[in-house]
């Protein structure tokens, strides 16, 4: 049992704001993180800070060299290594505050293993960079009475929406379907302006707070934009914190992605020449090693196979949540190709 009358906390419970009895809320709080990169590991490094019960980080992807300049919790020895991004969260976590329960899920949030993933949580956080999975979120969060913080960047620029179910607009009221492939600004492809970052997190991480210890604002449920620059910053709050859409299917009770089970088509990789498809199955990454290892360069720890085809410019990933990547072409007969021939799907 995490102690508030701790003296790490004498700094937070002096703070009229919070107090010890918003100390000892966060104490039977359970936090959910979604996307541990570069703004998730921002949120993650001042959650840890707090006395919160439990924080379960969710995330898919391991970390390569590009993530080194805007991702707090990767480091060169990372990259070697291939390490999940949750692996780096748990290890943050329990260095900084050994006192909360952190459950790490190195997975893919789908329609069929939300309610898994997720079920438990008091708020999630989104620290992701698509939108696919954001609308499966909503949807749980709606249909769960589940709180959700919304949060997206690209270059300077930063927008964050908080979802209360029954008292605010969800995301889908702000944003109906998912933008198509190429139609939106991502990091990959504009870059980020690295204290856009922890500007945003911080904006996120006090309107988790707020609702945990039962202080919503005024502005709970208005969308926020920042932007910061060199050409100048600014902050506008837009909408009002009740603004549903009369027309929105979720406000509506209708959980059109969340029902979307067994959906494996493949999807475009934010900002890059790649696809992935989801399979609804683990896989063993060592058990392919010999299949692989006849055609193709291969490396594999407990996580992952990477299968590099040098000779094609293409390198086939497979996760052991199952979730298959082909970089280097967005043939999705290639990456079915392989996932038939290597896998057996």
């Amino acid at each position: 049992m995490i102690s508030i009358k701790s003296k790490r906390y004498d700094r937070l419970g002096r703070y009229h704001g919070l107090g010890e009895s918003g100390l000892s809320r966060l104490r039977d709080a359970k936090v959910s993180v979604a996307g541990c990169g570069g703004l998730g590991g921002s949120i993650i490094t001042m959650l840890a800070r707090y006395p919160v019960g439990e924080i379960r980080l969710i995330d898919r992807d391991v970390m390569d060299e590009t993530n080194l300049a805007h991702q707090a919790l990767v480091f060169e020895h990372h990259i070697a290594q291939l390490t999940p991004k949750v692996v780096s969260a748990t290890e943050y976590i329990s260095t900084v505050n050994s006192d909360i329960n952190t459950k790490s899920l190195f997975d893919d949030i789908r329609s069929n293993n939300a309610d898994e993933l997720l079920s438990g949580s008091d708020i999630v956080i989104d620290g992701l960079d698509n939108f696919a999975t954001r609308f499966i979120i909503n949807d749980w969060c709606m249909k769960n009475s589940v709180p959700y913080i919304y949060g997206g960047l690209v270059e300077s620029e930063a927008s964050m929406k908080v979802v209360v179910p029954g008292k605010t607009s969800c995301l889908r009221c702000l944003i109906p379907e998912p933008p198509e492939p190429g139609t939106v600004r991502t990091c990959d492809a504009y870059g980020v302006h690295l204290p856009i970052i922890p500007f945003l997190s911080a904006l996120m991480v006090d309107a988790a707070i707020g609702i945990l210890i039962g202080n919503e604002t005024e502005n709970t449920g208005a969308v926020i934009e920042v932007r910061l620059g060199v050409e100048g910053s600014s902050l506008r709050i837009l909408g009002a914190s009740a603004a549903q859409n009369p027309e929105c299917p979720t406000c509506q009770g209708k959980f059109e992605f969340l029902d979307s089970k067994g959906d494996n088509r493949a999807i475009s990789v934010c900002g890059q020449n790649a696809i992935a498809i989801s399979l609804d199955t683990e896989i063993a990454p060592s058990s392919l090693t010999d299949t692989l290892g006849a055609d193709f360069n291969v490396s594999v720890n407990p996580y992952l196979i990477r299968a590099m085809d040098e000779s094609n410019s293409l390198v086939y990933t497979v996760f052991s949540h199952g979730r298959v990547t082909l970089e280097g072409s967005d043939d999705e007969t290639k990456l079915r190709s392989f996932i038939s021939k290597y896998i057996g799907n």
